[in-house]
C-alpha cells in the first residue's frame, strides 16, 4: 500500500487531515491552512490533497506543488476610529494602529563622537522596508553620496514607544539600496530600500503597508 508519509511543512501555514487517525497511505486526504488573519494563500484554492498510488500527495488543482501563505497587508487587528486628525490636533497612535510603521536607527560607534541618528519606514513585506534615501546616506568629503553601512542600521518594528525598544521585533540589514538619482541638494528621489537579514513574522503588530 502506497504511504505518502507525513505531509511537508508549509511556512506560516499548518495541515489537517481529513482521514481517521491521521493516515497518511493511500486516498488518505489532508487540507493546508495559512494563519489567519496575518497570512492568506496564493492561490486561492481548497489547497486539498490526496494521497495518490505512487506515494505523493497530489492536489487536483495544485498538483504536487504547495500553496504559499502569503502576508495580508493593511488590516491593522485595531482600525482607525472613523473621524482622525493628522499631525495638527492630532493624538498618540494606539499599538497596532500602524503595523507597518518601522523605525531606522543608524548609529555609527567608530567616529568621535558617535555618531547616531534615525528615521521611519514602512515595511513591505517580510523581508523589505521602504525608507527615505537621506536617512541612510553618507556623504564623502567629495560631495558624492553613498548608503551608510549595513553594520551600523538596525529597523524595529512593533514599537510604540521608543524609550522602550526591548519589546519591540529588532532586525539587522542585509542590504541598502538608495535610488541611484537621489540628489542632497535638493532631495529629490528621496526613496530608499532596507533588506532585512532575517524575515519577520507577521502579527497584531508587525503586517505591511499595502501598496497602490
Amino acid at each position: 500500500v502506497a504511504d505518502c508519509k507525513a505531509p511537508p511543512e508549509l511556512e506560516h501555514g499548518f495541515v489537517t487531515f481529513s482521514t481517521r487517525s491521521n493516515l497518511t497511505t493511500y486516498r488518505a486526504a489532508i487540507q493546508y491552512h495559512c494563519q489567519h488573519p496575518y497570512y492568506h494563500m496564493a492561490p486561492n484554492s481548497t489547497a486539498t490533497y490526496t494521497c495518490d498510488a505512487s506515494g505523493q500527495w497530489r492536489s487536483e488543482e495544485l498538483g504536487t506543488k504547495l500553496p504559499s501563505c502569503r502576508p495580508v497587508c493593511g488590516r491593522p487587528a485595531r482600525p482607525l476610529p472613523g473621524i482622525i486628525k493628522r499631525i495638527i490636533g492630532g493624538r498618540n497612535a494606539e499599538p497596532g494602529f500602524f503595523p507597518w510603521q518601522a523605525l531606522i536607527v543608524v548609529e555609527d560607534m567608530s567616529r568621535v563622537p558617535n555618531d547616531k541618528w534615525f528615521g521611519s519606514g514602512a515595511l513591505l513585506s517580510e523581508s523589505w522596508v521602504l525608507t527615505a534615501a537621506h536617512v541612510l546616506r553618507s556623504q564623502r568629503r567629495d560631495k558624492t553620496v553613498i548608503p551608510v553601512s549595513k553594520e551600523h542600521v538596525t529597523v524595529y518594528l512593533a514599537l510604540h514607544d521608543v524609550r522602550n525598544k526591548m519589546e519591540a521585533v529588532n532586525r539587522t540589514v542585509e542590504r541598502i539600496i538608495l535610488h541611484e538619482e537621489f540628489d542632497i541638494q535638493n532631495y529629490n528621489h528621496d526613496i530608499a530600500l532596507v533588506k532585512l537579514k532575517e524575515k519577520v513574522t507577521m502579527g497584531k503588530y508587525v503586517m505591511p503597508v499595502c501598496l497602490p
